[in-house]
């Protein structure tokens, strides 16, 4: 398989992109499940909501609401506190 994988222009082009990531096979299945997900849920018609983690920097109570809209559920409590800048590395 892997020969044809460098046969392949696709294949050329994104080599050329992430040779120098650390780990760019795992980068290539990020990217692939992500491109698959968004491809499965298109095709099924199942509703998604795009969110970004640093929306609730900027915009707490929005994001909450509107992630709350998304899954039909009620303001019920209060939600625990966010901490702002925390990482996951």
């Amino acid at each position: 398989f892997r020969s044809e994988e460098k046969r392949s222009k696709f294949f050329d082009d994104f080599f050329d992109e992430v040779k120098n990531v650390p780990c760019y096979a795992d980068f290539f299945k990020y990217l692939q499940w992500h491109n698959l997900a968004f491809t499965t849920t298109w095709d099924l018609g199942i509703p998604t909501m795009l969110l970004h983690y640093e929306n609730y920097t900027y915009n707490f109570n929005g994001t909450k609401d509107s992630l709350l809209e998304f899954l039909e559920q009620e303001d019920n409590h209060d939600p625990p506190d966010f901490i702002r800048g925390k990482t996951y590395r």
